[in-house]
């Protein structure tokens, strides 16, 4: 209580223009004029602050600048003590005090002021900020110096003003740009953008064309936080671009960017220097997740070979592995073989059937598959004439990076309709249930239950039914390469390959090969063979 009191008489000083009260901050910050006739300046926030109590003496030159007597306030200081006063000639002082904290942000007071000769854009002492004290009470009385460092004062208008937003969209990436549509001139700034690091991911920086002639550096200083940077041995007055962000998109969602203007300043060739405050500014940017399309997954008939179907695949963007069921009706069909396509031409593929009447195909390539086509053919006999069901699972179909990246496709199950005949060519009609395919934009995780159809973990049964779950997953780092040899036989092969996609063919069970779990999380699947084939490929 006794601190408010001391206040309070500060604020009675402060009426009379007898300013003493304390000088706890004696650095001043200097705005000095470039080119300026009339306008507002701010003492500015550049940090939000809490404080009980402050004071502040703005200093100007009577004779060349008139100030506006409509001084405002931050509207955080409306309940508080405060007292502003302009009596004293040349002199601005503007005081507040409270019971408890106040939190102020971007700027405690405007003033606005008119130039009264045109010297006046010429002079070296436009305005000075003085810090006399700024302070909060503890709840036990105790009173703290509250840094000064984030306030100064500047010019608010005219003032450079920037536009920032969403530029350009491709499937991947996104590209965030900065204008400057009114620039009275400048020479050196720091801006502070941040972003929402779940769904962008930053990628690079330029500079834009008004600073193609100064220095310009732009980074990451963490997650989320990029500082642009800019320095000047001219005073910049173009407009257009000042600079061009592009960010990984990572999943869909609205992404907030904030814009802050750290630092903004024209500075002559004489060193005086004109500060200019910028409020923050903010965008929401739609972000559209990867949007490659999904390719489509379908059987058709032969149409010269007698009782064989095809697996076909078309608006491939590119695809490395894939695992698919077939399930047949085996009271009219019986399968005889399955035989890779000219679109697995390269890639390892295996076709068996794991029980009566389901098909596992199994595929992986070392480079991304394009071609659209067929992919497999199968070949049937049939038992008597009649309409048979194929039932079509896609499990997994991947496109697998290099760096063990992944982006999945989640297919639906597909029905189609098989007219057979025990003396004629079977044919496949319309399918009878069909679906759009998606596209999955999550994150996988594979110790998660599968869209499809639940994974059993090794230890428990030994079919391997599917694999991971559709998502963008990243491959197991073998930290051994003899974790690779799944045979025993002391090197890594092809034979290992082989293993492992045997497992996942159900061809060997899971239970009797353990060691093709490299990654022990439970399962048998793609991830486990990518493992081996990263190894073996070196």
């Amino acid at each position: 209580m006794k601190k408010i009191i001391s206040v309070i008489t500060a604020l009675s000083l402060a009426c009379t223009g007898f300013i003493s009260y304390r000088t706890s901050f004696p650095d001043e910050t200097a705005v000095q004029a470039v080119a300026v006739s009339e306008g507002k300046v701010r003492i500015h926030v550049s940090e939000e602050l809490s404080a009980t109590n402050g004071m502040f003496t703005v200093t100007y030159n009577p004779e060349k600048i008139k100030i506006d007597e409509s001084i405002v306030l931050n509207e955080a200081l409306s309940g508080t003590m405060n007292v502003v006063n302009t009596q004293t000639a040349g002199k601005i002082v503007i005081c507040f005090a409270s019971a408890k904290a106040v939190t102020i942000s971007e700027y405690i007071a405007e003033l606005s002021f008119t130039s009264l000769t045109v010297e006046a854009a010429d002079t070296s002492d436009l305005f000075t900020l003085n810090v006399d004290e700024l302070i909060t009470l503890d709840a036990d009385g105790t009173e703290k110096d509250v840094p000064a460092k984030n306030i100064g004062i500047s010019l608010a208008e005219p003032a450079p003003e920037f536009i920032f937003g969403l530029k350009d969209q491709t499937d991947d990436n996104i590209e965030i740009s900065f204008d400057i549509s009114e620039n009275p001139g400048i020479t050196n700034g720091v801006f502070t953008m941040k972003y929402d690091t779940s769904l962008l991911e930053f990628e690079s920086g330029t500079s834009g064309s008004i600073f193609e002639n100064a220095f310009f550096e732009i980074n990451e200083s963490e997650p989320g936080i990029i500082k642009i940077a800019f320095l000047s041995n001219e005073t910049i007055t173009n407009k257009g671009t000042a600079a061009t962000i592009v960010f990984k998109c990572k999943k869909e969602g609205t992404a907030k960017i904030n814009l802050t203007a750290n630092e903004l300043d024209n500075i002559d060739k004489d060193g005086n220097t004109l500060s200019y405050y910028v409020p923050e500014q903010s965008a929401s940017v739609p972000v559209k997740a990867n949007t490659v399309s999904s390719p489509a997954v379908e059987i058709t008939a032969s149409e010269s070979e007698k009782n064989s179907a095809y697996i076909s695949i078309s608006e491939n963007s590119g695809i490395t592995n894939g695992i698919f069921t077939v399930k047949y009706d085996t009271s009219v069909l019986e399968f005889k073989s399955g035989t890779p396509c000219e679109l697995f031409e390269g890639a390892l593929c295996e076709i068996n059937e794991s029980e009566p009447g389901v098909i596992k195909i199994a595929f992986i390539s070392n480079s991304p598959v394009t071609l659209n086509g067929n992919a497999v053919k199968l070949d049937f006999e049939a038992k008597k004439s009649g309409t048979a069901e194929l039932n079509l699972t896609i499990n997994e179909l991947a496109d697998i990076s290099q760096t063990g990246e992944s982006h999945s496709f989640n297919i639906p199950d597909s029905l189609w309709t098989i007219e057979a005949s025990a003396d004629s060519e079977v044919s496949v009609t319309t399918p009878a249930v069909t679906s759009e395919p998606t596209v999955s934009e999550t994150t996988a995780d594979t110790t998660t239950e599968p869209s499809v159809t639940t994974v059993p973990p090794v230890t428990e049964q030994p079919d391997i039914t599917t694999s991971a779950p559709a998502g963008t997953t990243t491959a197991y780092i073998v930290s051994d390469p003899m974790e690779c040899d799944i045979n025993d036989d002391e090197v890594v092969t092809t034979a290992d390959l082989i293993k492992i996609m045997q497992v996942i063919l159900s061809q060997i069970p899971a239970s009797e090969c353990p060691s093709a779990d490299i990654n022990k999380d439970g399962y048998v699947n793609i991830l486990d063979f990518i493992a081996v084939r990263k190894i073996f490929l070196g």
